[in-house]
């Protein structure tokens, strides 16, 4: 069903991997949970549901909302993490004359890295960095498959999707917000089967890596080294880890074969960022995150093989659960990425990747950019009472004032001994009154022209993102957001206000750097005109 009208309300996030389901409210003015919950899924189970026709996934979201919530979800709004390992994401440098061509730029760089037709996947980018001789695009892939499978699961679950986004970026988020992330920083989430690795420089990720090893695989290993059930290797890792003991030596022993290939591949990133995406700004930290950081000394371990300081974080010092029972501890860190999610407020959406079918995306835009039109209507009927009672209440004004000036003139005529002459400062007063009066009323003006007249001045192929249009604007400068679907309609812009009889002091201002994809008008031209003030009326 196509969106009217858009309501802003609280996000709520929903993270969807592959041993589980999480959900998560955040109240981010406060950093105050509303609420949360979980349940544990088939590794199996879910992978058909993702690639197949199986209904688990929507299946288990409805029972995790309707038996597994602590606290209270104030809204169905949702924003969904894809596993980082299903996704892929990379950073690179393009040329600043490439711009008005990037899409195509995009489409050459996809075929190139990614293993699959870009006909099969949901792609979206961002600028994140501009330099005056090149551009840093942040691009991600993800199957369409995988998508759609979570979407309808969602809905069917009577949730609506606003976004779609890799894990690894919900993650970076709250770092940011929490951790010192806007330090160049090696992040590694270790969740139950897979280990996600990203570098996150000036709060955006900049290079994506992962192996099939989890916090799971590390519990498997100590249990088949130690001979020892599953349940008692998983406390031997929770409780001893890799932190002085003397278990440590057995345990490490264990873990060893299956934590070389996570350090191998955050060599791996490391590398590729070094060389490829940065050369001057030197990585700070490594964070480890996920379901897998809860092993004690694992911070120490990577700082021992990758010579870099490194240490689990734990946003959880800013998060407050209020008077809600708080996830017990060794389970804690499995919330990071729904955090991470439910901490992105609705204003930020047009700024972060979305991986939603461009359809989904472009009726939310339509809807939101309804509600702002709806708004300057409005406003605009308010500024209009508000000048007509303005108007009514001068008029009494100027009336009592005349009826009282009159009667003590003629009080004056039939007494002039009884009364004091009128002083010539007073006759001035009561000129300066009338002369502001008939100001007021002069200043009274009609929008719905200007409004007309701004459309008349739009040539074919553009449309009007945005107005600042007021009161103060007579006299004053309008700012104009335009929306086009080329560089040549600038020109024709121009040549229409300048014709106009209803503006003057037509000016440009340099374009904006965001680029969405597959969008019709991608060019933002920046407008600031005035209007001439024999049109104000």
């Amino acid at each position: 069903m196509t969106k009217l009208f858009y309501t802003e309300k609280p996000i709520i996030g929903l993270d969807i991997s592959s041993t589980g389901i999480k959900v998560m409210a955040i109240d981010v003015k406060r950093w105050l949970v509303l609420g949360y919950g979980s349940i544990d899924l088939d590794p199996m189970k879910i992978k058909e549901s993702l690639e197949g026709n199986s209904t688990y996934l929507a299946e288990n979201i409805q029972l995790m909302l309707k038996e597994k919530i602590i606290g209270v979800l104030p809204s169905k709004s949702v924003a969904i993490s894809i596993p980082t390992i299903r996704s892929y994401s990379r950073t690179f440098n393009l040329p600043l004359k490439v711009e008005n061509e990037l899409k195509n730029a995009i489409e050459l760089e996809v075929d190139q890295f990614v293993p699959i037709p870009a006909s099969t996947l949901y792609i979206d980018y961002q600028i994140i960095e501009r330099s005056k001789k090149e551009i840093t695009v942040l691009m991600s892939a993800v199957a369409r498959t995988i998508i759609d499978k979570c979407v309808a699961a969602a809905e069917g679950a009577g949730l609506t999707v606003n976004l779609v986004e890799p894990g690894m970026s919900a993650v970076a988020r709250l770092l940011a917000n929490t951790e010192d992330g806007n330090l160049p920083s090696v992040i590694v989430d270790m969740g139950p089967a897979n280990t996600d690795i990203a570098i996150l420089d000036g709060g955006k990720i900049r290079v994506t890596g992962g192996v099939t090893v989890g916090g799971n695989t590390l519990t498997l290993d100590i249990a088949k080294k130690l001979a020892i059930t599953l349940e008692n290797a998983n406390q031997l890792k929770v409780l001893n880890g890799l932190s002085a003991g003397p278990r440590q030596e057995k345990i490490s022993r264990a873990v060893e074969p299956s934590l070389k290939q996570v350090i191998i591949e955050t060599r791996k990133v490391i590398r590729y960022y070094n060389e490829r995406i940065n050369d001057d700004r030197k990585l700070e930290q490594l964070l480890v995150v996920g379901s897998g950081s809860n092993m004690p000394g694992v911070g120490e371990y990577f700082t021992n093989e990758l010579i870099m300081p490194a240490r689990v974080a734990s946003p959880w010092q800013k998060l407050d659960f209020g008077k809600l029972q708080e996830p017990a501890r060794q389970f804690r860190s499995r919330y990071i990425t729904v955090a991470g999610l439910s901490s992105l407020t609705p204003k930020e959406f047009l700024g972060v990747i979305n991986l939603l079918p461009y359809d989904m995306k472009k009726q939310t835009r339509a809807a939101r950019m309804n509600v702002i039109l709806l708004r300057y209507v409005v406003l605009m009927i308010l500024a209009g009472v508000f000048l007509t009672l303005a108007c009514i209440f001068t008029n009494y004004i100027l009336s009592t004032s005349n009826n009282t000036a009159a009667t003590d003139k003629n009080s004056s005529i039939v007494s002039p001994t009884n009364s004091q002459p009128v002083s010539q400062s007073e006759l001035s007063n009561y000129s300066t009154n009338i002369s502001t009066a008939k100001s007021i009323l002069a200043r009274q003006i009609t929008y719905s022209d200007v409004v007309l007249g701004i459309a008349s001045c739009l040539p074919e192929g553009s449309i009007i993102k945005s107005i600042s249009l007021n009161d103060g604007s007579y006299n004053a400068s309008i700012s104009l957001l335009v929306l086009a679907k080329s560089n040549d309609i600038e020109p024709k812009l121009k040549d229409n206000f300048q014709k106009s009889s209803l503006f003057t002091d037509y000016k440009i201002q340099p374009s904006t750097s965001t680029i969405e994809s597959d969008s019709d008008y991608p060019v933002t031209i920046n407008v600031n005109v005035s209007i001439k003030k024999g049109n104000a009326i």
